[in-house]
């Protein structure tokens, strides 16, 4: 007896901001990306529309539970059109909810998950010295977390982090960041973890390319024995090409192993 076991297509499952009683269907989406990825399996596309999202109870957090799942923003209300640019998705925190987040925004342990064309601004998590917003507090740098931390190597494109907490993006070598614009990130933009010798992707480099890196600063002095204020910090291989780093706290790109 031969048993075949084929595995179950990958479906699309559609999100858009206000939406109500969704099942999560392009005529009947979901009203927020959690409540896809309380529904997706592997290798699903979650397609969500330009708006603002805030998660579970108003948390701004959202974890990718399985391998290939894709979130993939930037497409009007009535999905004629997609791009990220100009009908910006965005997954924020409210500072009016009483659900801080404890933990980066997007998290994921799983391998292969894409991020594309969405914006993540912490703006309202941080704590600012005066109205203006022309410092952050101490206490609140303390206690950041990154904005995206991605276990295995996945892809991030087309997206834009601003005002983060630390990190714009925590990845592993093997990862592909393209497209992306790091603005006002504190510590570093894009740090790349080395993986595990026993890891089969242990040598591969993550790729990292057509990025903007802009404005990534650290509270203290440069050259302090720290990377931070550096646009990459990377203890895992790498190819960079075609970047642009511009007003470093301390470096471009901060390398810690063999180049």
């Amino acid at each position: 007896l031969m048993v075949l076991c084929v595995p179950a297509q990958a479906k699309d499952l559609f999100v858009r901001a206000g939406a109500a009683d969704g099942d999560g269907s392009q005529q009947k989406p979901f009203a927020d990306p959690f409540e896809a990825l309380g529904k997706c399996e592997a290798n699903d596309v979650i397609h969500i529309a330009e708006g603002r999202y805030t998660g579970k109870l108003d948390s701004g957090e959202w974890t990718i539970p399985f391998d290939g799942v894709q979130l993939v923003g930037g497409y009007t209300a009535d999905w004629s059109e997609r791009d990220p640019w100009h009908h910006p998705t965005l997954l924020v925190w409210d500072r009016r909810s009483k659900n801080k987040p404890t933990a980066e925004r997007v998290t994921s342990t799983a391998r292969g998950v894409v991020l594309d064309g969405l914006v993540l601004d912490g703006v309202e998590q941080n704590e600012y010295s005066d109205d203006a917003k022309s410092g952050r507090e101490a206490r609140d740098l303390d206690k950041s977390d990154a904005m995206v931390r991605l276990g295995l190597p996945s892809t991030v494109k087309n997206c834009i982090f601003v005002n983060t907490g630390r990190e714009g993006v925590i990845c592993s070598n093997g990862s592909t960041i393209e497209n992306n614009l790091f603005m006002d990130v504190f510590e570093t933009g894009l740090k790349i973890n080395g993986l595990p010798p026993q890891s089969p992707d242990a040598k591969t480099p993550a790729i990292v390319r057509n990025n903007t890196f802009v404005w990534s600063w650290d509270d203290r002095a440069p050259g302090s024995g720290r990377y931070g204020g550096a646009a990459i910090s990377m203890t895992g291989p790498a190819t960079i090409s075609n970047n642009i780093f511009a007003h470093c706290d301390h470096s471009a790109i901060y390398c810690t192993i063999d180049p």
